[in-house]
């Protein structure tokens, strides 16, 4: 399996594109028609589950630098399987001024003796936008590629971090 950003004629937006080889294809062909037939030994996901996209796109997470995305995460209207790019992890404001803002939630921590909330921000995101009528795992299967709509979200790094020293300075403007 292979992935490459092509970039669209629009700045800023790209499309992630995912492909197998001909061998790939007929393994995947292969699976399905066994998932068809009930063939799957009980340890084996359905072909059409989230568990074997996520198994199928494993080395993307391993070798690069994306990751799966949680709905509403970026603000984005849909219900799409999304991958994204994070960058470097910062302290930001709490949970409540940060949904839908493009910053990825890893956890709190301690930052010069306070606990604060820690985010990686979102700078480039994909979704794959025809989940309504298939998924990944089949456009692979059936013509060997399949493509992800998207592109920058923050872009940089510095970007990021500008927009979350505007959310922190409104954060401690409200009342609480």
């Amino acid at each position: 399996m292979r992935w490459f950003i092509e970039e669209s004629g629009t700045p800023g937006e790209s499309k992630l594109v995912i492909t197998v080889t001909q061998k790939e294809q007929r393994r995947l062909q292969a699976y399905r028609r066994r998932d068809e037939k009930n063939q799957l030994q009980s340890h084996e996901p359905r072909f059409n589950s989230d568990d074997f996209l996520y198994d199928l796109l494993e080395n993307m997470f391993t070798n690069d630098c994306f990751t799966w995305l949680p709905d509403g995460c970026t603000g984005d209207m849909t219900l799409a399987p999304m991958l994204g790019i994070l960058g470097e992890e910062m302290a930001g404001p709490t949970k409540e001024f940060t949904e839908c803002s493009g910053l990825f939630n890893c956890g709190r921590w301690e930052v010069n003796g306070e606990l604060r909330d820690i985010y990686q921000p979102v700078l480039q995101r994909w979704a794959f936008m025809d989940y309504a009528l298939t998924n990944p795992q089949a456009e692979l299967a059936e013509t060997g590629r399949c493509e992800w709509e998207g592109g920058d979200y923050w872009g940089t790094q510095e970007a990021a971090e500008r927009a979350v020293a505007a959310f922190a300075e409104r954060a401690e403007a409200v009342p609480g």
